[in-house]
């Protein structure tokens, strides 16, 4: 055909020759602003194109300063900080992004200064799915590793000696480019940390954040948003030869932190984007259709006709082409394999690629499982059997396929870690028969089979096996007995007792709010008619509370008997607390320590350990004339007042046997008595007293 009888024709359709030339050419390039000499541009994610277009587009605004480098992998973008803390030095954060939402934050992750550095430059391969950083070590000079974001870890790949890489960027074959701060051009082997010398690009970047990429469908040409001391500007740089050439000149001499390109320019002329888009693969099928209608209408808004071409792509790649009829529906069929797959249809004509519609994270094929519901253990007839009772899932976990009647369940009994059955149903009941107190739970876990399992989803803890006999005693000195101790978090304030393993003991630190914290001891068998001694370490930084109480189960509504009321702790040094009780049943009972410190502003940890009971009478002394002088309270009037110096167990029995009292007295607090013959047993010691 000849170039004047074509050109009749694009002027049929509207299209002109320089469109059609530039369409396959020009991609949308975004980069994260960090600077400009326009004082009222904020920081955020620019869209510009990789032509001579001039203009930038505010896609996001983010206040994140990526000082220590950005990055685009895959899905997600994440923003490195380091925040200068003044005389407190500094913190490190690392910020993620969701693209897809709006670039809405997904979390704000404390981090490690092992993992970033000040100016240091970022990648994302897509061959490997991995994050490559270029940096300097004071110590050792300029560096390549990788960055592990899951586990928050930078692992070194080599030196880079002397060069100072101030660009990174990979094509699409996972091929490594970097430009230095000279102006170098060079290959990275991302194994070795190796250069390849390809040449100078003859520009002269000066000390601001540099910035590149590649665009789709070209490995051969770079695009450098480069910042020089003469201007902000646009380069194509080609990696096989370093050749370099100005693409445009960016007005404000704008600095971008990290570049990345995203879809084809699209000319006016062009189709809008297909809608309507539904992947139909039936029961779980791995081939079915993919439905869309085509546009009726141009990318600039005039209507369509006639026949268009459209490409159907699984994964980023073109899996299916045809045709269709402006405005009408059609079904490409497709195969695909088992899994999440995001879809994307491409609508052109005459004068390019229409804008892409897209239908993401589609799961194909037999969903995995989703979660069971209302996990529940309990306690059965006999106190060793446990019952166990779950509601089925009522969808998959990635709302795909789901068939109900196809699911079994797995049993797991933790902490031991062990199946004790692969085919469950609810409830589900259990004799558990172990040697000493251990807090058990379930995880149950919804399967099809081997390779499709869903998550598992644990119950609550109960504590079962033979109690702990008296003497009982815990030192901290293993976690073998420490995970058979319960907490309670009463105030859900996140700061609650935890064991201190390096030391030894049991701590609670918080000076940001009030503690209303419980520590129980595992169940312990205790017998009525005993007396029993309750010893234990405390000690605290700064001014702390503290209460114990005993109950029959590990919960504070089950904390019944006040041991020791209310008492300051407020030695560094260890002191030990004791006081004597009893118990009105025979069966394991548990010993409750209450952080109930409310002055939180001057308190800030309080410590617990060397927990000890032992049995000290085997009944308690009704005999008037069985006991001996005390010396720990005295007698005014009617009243029995303490002269001890901390709480007391006091229990107070009448001339013939019956109890008068049984409980703790605080010291200086008195107890009334009406005229008689009393033993008072004052935390053990007894006495004969004549009330007148």
């Amino acid at each position: 055909m000849k170039k004047n009888a074509f050109l009749f024709i694009l002027f049929l359709l509207g299209v002109s020759w320089a469109t059609l030339c530039a369409a396959p050419h020009e991609v949308n390039l975004y980069g994260h602003l960090v600077s400009s000499n326009e004082s009222e541009t904020p920081q955020g994610i620019y869209q510009f194109s990789n032509g001579s277009t001039a203009g930038f587009t505010r896609v996001a605004e983010i206040t994140a300063e990526p000082n220590a480098g950005a990055v685009k992998a895959g899905d997600l973008y994440y923003v490195f900080n380091i925040s200068d803390q003044g005389d407190y030095g500094n913190e490190c954060y690392m910020y993620i992004y969701d693209p897809a939402n709006n670039y809405t934050l997904v979390t704000r992750a404390s981090a490690s200064s092992s993992i970033m550095s000040e100016a240091q430059v970022l990648a994302y391969d897509p061959v490997t799915k991995k994050i490559y950083c270029a940096y300097n070590d004071a110590y050792y000079g300029n560096r390549l590793a990788t960055i592990d974001v899951s586990h928050r870890t930078r692992d070194l790949v080599a030196s880079l000696d002397y060069t100072k890489f101030i660009t990174l960027s990979f094509n699409s074959q996972g091929r490594l480019f970097g430009i230095t701060n000279v102006g170098i051009l060079y290959e990275i082997n991302k194994s070795t940390g190796e250069t390849r010398y390809i040449g100078s690009t003859g520009v002269s970047p000066a000390e601001y954040q540099q910035s590149a990429t590649f665009v789709d469908g070209n490995d051969s040409t770079l695009y450098w948003a480069a910042c020089s001391a003469a201007q902000g500007a646009l380069y194509a740089v080609d990696v096989t030869s370093a050749k370099t050439k100005l693409v445009k000149v960016f007005a404000h001499e704008e600095e971008f932190a990290t570049l990345w390109a995203g879809s084809a320019v699209v000319q006016d002329a062009a189709p809008a984007a297909a809608t309507n888009l539904k992947a139909d693969f039936q029961n779980g099928a791995l081939s079915g259709n993919l439905v869309f209608t085509a546009p009726e209408v141009t990318h600039g808004g005039q209507p369509l006709a006639g026949m268009l071409n459209y490409a159907v792509k699984v994964d980023g790649k073109v899996q299916a082409t045809g045709t269709v009829e402006a405005g009408t529906q059609t079904r490409c069929p497709l195969t695909t394999t088992q899994g999440l797959h995001d879809f994307g249809v491409v609508v052109s004509n005459q004068a390019g690629d229409g804008d892409e519609a897209t239908l993401k994270h589609q799961y194909i094929g037999h969903d995995t499982p989703g979660m069971v519901r209302n996990v529940r253990l309990a306690r059965g007839e006999a106190s060793n059997e446990l019952v166990l009772t779950w509601d089925a899932p009522e969808s998959g976990t990635h709302g795909g396929y789901f068939d109900p009647a196809s699911v079994k369940y797995m049993i797991r009994r933790m902490p031991a870690d062990t199946i004790v059955s692969s085919n469950a149903t609810s409830p589900y009941k259990e004799v558990v028969e172990l040697s000493r107190p251990a807090r058990c739970f379930y995880d149950v876990i919804p399967y099809i089979d081997e390779s499709t399992q869903g998550m598992p989803m644990s119950s609550n803890k109960i504590l079962t096996g033979t109690p702990f006999a008296v003497p009982y005693s815990e030192d901290f000195s293993s976690t073998s007995n420490v995970i058979a101790f319960t907490v309670e978090d009463v105030n859900g304030d996140g700061s609650t007792w935890e064991y201190m393993y390096d030391f030894g003991y049991m701590r609670v630190w918080n000076n940001e709010s009030a503690k209303d914290e419980w520590l129980f001891t595992p169940y312990i068998a205790l017998e009525t008619g005993a007396e029993y001694q309750l010893t234990f370490d405390v000690r605290s930084l700064a001014t702390e509370k503290m209460e114990v109480k005993l109950g029959d189960d590990a919960t504070s509504a089950s904390m019944g008997t006040t041991m020791l009321g209310e008492f300051d702790v407020t030695d560094y040094d260890w002191k030990t607390m004791k006081c004597n009780f009893k118990v009105n049943a025979t069966k394991p009972w548990f010993i409750g320590f209450h952080s109930t410190t409310t002055d939180y502003a001057n308190g800030l940890a309080i410590y617990l350990d060397n927990i000890k009971v032992e049995k000290v009478a085997e009944a308690p002394h009704t005999g008037i004339n069985a006991v001996a002088d005390g010396g720990t309270f005295y007698i005014d009037g009617n009243n029995l007042v303490l002269t001890a110096s901390q709480a007391s167990t006091v229990m107070v029995y009448s001339i013939d046997g019956r109890v008068v009292f049984d409980g703790t007295l605080l010291p200086r607090h008195s107890l009334w008595l009406e005229s008689g013959i009393y033993a008072v047993v004052v935390d053990g010691k007894a006495s004969k007293v004549v009330v007148k």
